[in-house]
């Protein structure tokens, strides 16, 4: 038997007071004018089966759940949905506001449900009960969509759902293509591209773009800097090389003349004065070598001067004071060994120390051990042996019948005898850190007093000033005996054959140096052309280059744009075969990807075309035509995967477009709950 639910009634839910509907097996039309509430109708119904509301318009689902508690609402009032099916089970949700300890607000709410009456702990056990009714078991479990609203909305699919989500919806009603079946259509190419870009073909796509852009780009930078080069010729290349050939050999020519200028030897008297020039040099070196042995000689002996002076009163100031560095090292040794005993004697006390703080723990434990055992030899010594309460203040008698008073009393004894012992070690030991305590004392008195002593020896050696010595005459006969060494000697036959070599240079050469310099005028000159030619040489070699890059430019622009072709044929293919499955499964066609005319790139989309036109631009009674026969095809796809026929019904608003509810039964048998608006004052079900 098919499950419908045969009545509802509504309390406190928006502008519903109390409402009580029965409807029909087939379609329900809820009538009645605008404001009557006949979208709240549809809106309580669905938040109870689906748990979630529909807006005013098309039922995208809301996210303020207490938009249901109505304007009116007061303290103590609930919001109510029930539902009671044909077989009579009944199904209700109770909503409940919390407010603030003043009752102006709502600060809360919690969420009741039942079954014929009876309380539901779980939320998830009521729906599992009511979901069984109704015979739906969840399909596309792993899709992030809420599928009993798939079953229940015709527009909540084609028309709310977000595009990624939709696709996914069709895929796993089984509109998928595979990489493989693309691949074996001809498309190998791009199986190496799946794991690379994560089969996000897009991708592809885009990276295949730019390297066909930049492959352009570069194309139209070569072109235009080729159109710098459009005047040269061959003819003019072949002039440039002549030309340059040459000039070249003419300046080699001129290289040649200068080089055997340059090589030009001289006459027999400049060779002969040279020979003299370097005779008085050796003569005038032998000279210098003398002085500067005897002033070597002067200055090392006022060195070993300079340095008796200060080696005399070194020796005088280390006699001045000797006496107090004695004295000083003597009271350092004193208190380096005052230091010492000290560091010993506090190493002797630290263990001493340490054995008397456990004594004294031992000590104060085997007390408190004494001070137990006499409370409790005292009470059990106690004729009455009462305690009264500090609370009730009554008595009652303690029970020592199982204390032996006499090994009590043994053990009390032991205990002092071990305290006695400790106390008598206690002494000794705090008169050996007493004794300790005394010579570290006077250690450390000797310590401060030695250092004392060796800070005033200190200050006094400091007032010992060392003798004064007047070493200035001595350095500053150094000082001239030392510029006296780079001093030249007077050596005036060197200086006269100089002059005399240099004059018959000058007077020899100058016709030479005449005819040099033209030469190199010359050739700066022929430099000057050679170099103009070569930059225009250069430029037929840059143009060379150009054309040669332009060629690869087009070849690499073939290549990239036959790769764009592959990709685009590649996706457009897998886009049409899940458009072709899609059509096959659902009836519909879809679009899927959509081309931007501004940058030329591919966008995702996913929605449904009815005659080439998008299903969110139909009229409302096709949205409803259309959207039930999606629905119905989800449906039928989840029956299969299940093997159940789910009874749920469909909810519709706004069914006035409609002319007729039969234009609609004939894509569903399904229960029908619909809303249309007419003059009647009142709701009523159709």
């Amino acid at each position: 038997m098919k499950t419908t639910i045969k009545m509802v009634e509504i309390t406190n839910f928006r502008n519903i007071d109390h409402l009580v509907l029965m409807l029909n097996d087939g379609a329900s039309i809820i009538t009645g004018k605008n404001k009557l509430g006949k979208s709240n109708v549809l809106n309580a119904i669905n938040w109870l089966i689906t748990d979630t509301l529909l807006t005013d318009k098309y039922g995208v689902g809301e996210n303020d759940i207490d938009s249901i508690v109505p304007i009116t609402h007061k303290v103590g009032e609930h919001t109510s949905v029930s539902i009671t099916i044909n077989t009579g089970k009944v199904y209700t949700k109770i909503y409940k506001v919390t407010y603030t300890s003043d009752g102006r607000k709502i600060n809360g709410h919690t969420t009741q449900y039942k079954i014929n009456g009876k309380t539901v702990d779980r939320m998830r056990d009521f729906y599992s009960d009511l979901y069984q009714v109704f015979g739906f078991v969840p399909a596309f479990t792993s899709l992030k969509i809420n599928e009993v609203r798939l079953m229940t909305n015709p527009l909540y699919a084609l028309l709310i759902l977000d595009p990624k989500e939709l696709r996914k919806l069709l895929v796993a009603m089984g509109c998928s293509v595979s990489n493989e079946e693309l691949y074996q259509m001809g498309f190998e190419y791009m199986r190496p591209l799946e794991l690379k870009f994560g089969g996000k073909w897009e991708d592809v796509r885009a990276l295949a773009k730019d390297e066909l852009k930049a492959a352009k780009d570069d194309y139209k930078l070569h072109e235009s800097q080729l159109q710098l080069f459009n005047g040269l010729s061959e003819e003019a290349l072949e002039n440039y090389r002549n030309e340059l050939a040459i000039l070249n050999k003419h300046r080699n020519n001129l290289v040649n003349q200068r080089a055997e200028l340059n090589a030009t030897s001289d006459d027999a008297v400049l060779k002969d004065l040279e020979l003299q020039i370097k005779a008085a040099e050796i003569e005038e070196q032998a000279v210098i070598n003398a002085r500067n042995l005897d002033l070597d000689k002067k200055i090392k002996d006022l060195q070993e001067t300079l340095n008796n002076t200060e080696e005399q009163a070194n020796k005088q100031y280390q006699e001045m004071t000797k006496g107090i560095n004695e004295e000083i090292s003597k009271v350092n040794t004193e208190r380096l060994n005052a230091t010492k005993t000290l560091n010993e004697i506090l190493e002797q006390r630290n263990p001493i120390y340490k054995e008397l703080v456990d004594l004294e723990v031992s000590e104060t434990r085997l007390n408190n051990k004494i001070n137990e055992k006499s409370d409790l030899l005292a009470k059990a010594l106690t004729q009455d042996n009462e305690i009264e309460c500090p609370y009730c203040h009554a008595t009652f008698s303690q029970n020592t019948s199982g204390i032996d008073i006499d090994m009590l009393k043994t053990e009390i004894y032991q205990l002092q005898q071990e305290v006695q012992t400790i106390g008598e070690k206690k002494v000794e030991l705090k008169n050996s850190i007493e004794s300790l305590d005394i010579r570290a004392n006077n250690s450390r008195i000797m310590v401060n007093e030695l250092l004392k002593k060796s800070n005033e020896l200190n200050e006094a050696l400091s007032d010992i000033e060392k003798p004064k010595i007047d070493v200035s005459d001595i350095n500053l006969q150094i000082s001239k005996l030392i510029l006296e060494k780079s001093k030249p000697v007077d050596n005036p036959k060197l200086a006269e054959l100089k002059l005399s070599y240099q004059s018959m240079v000058n007077n020899a050469n100058e016709t030479k140096k005449s005819k040099i310099e033209q030469i190199n005028n010359e050739i700066r000159g022929l430099d000057e052309e050679i170099t103009n030619l070569n930059i225009k040489l250069n430029d037929f070699s840059r143009k060379e280059a150009l054309m040669s890059a332009l060629a690869q430019d087009q070849a690499t622009i073939n290549d990239k744009e036959a790769w764009l072709g592959k990709v685009n044929s590649f996706i457009h293919t897998m886009i049409q075969l899940i458009n072709d499955r899609a059509k096959e499964i659902t009836g519909f066609d879809f679009v899927m990807l959509e081309e931007n005319m501004t940058n030329d790139s591919l966008t995702e989309v996913c929605y449904a075309l009815i005659d080439g036109v998008p299903f969110k631009d139909l009229n409302t009674a096709d949205k409803f035509k259309y959207g039930i026969r999606f629905l119905e095809v989800a449906r039928k796809i989840a029956s299969i995967k299940t093997g159940i026929t789910n009874d749920l019904p469909i909810l519709g608003d706004r069914f006035e477009s409609i002319s007729s509810i039969d234009t609609i039964k004939q894509y569903t048998n399904q229960q029908l709950i619909c809303t249309r608006v007419n003059e009647s004052g009142e709701m009523r079900v159709e």
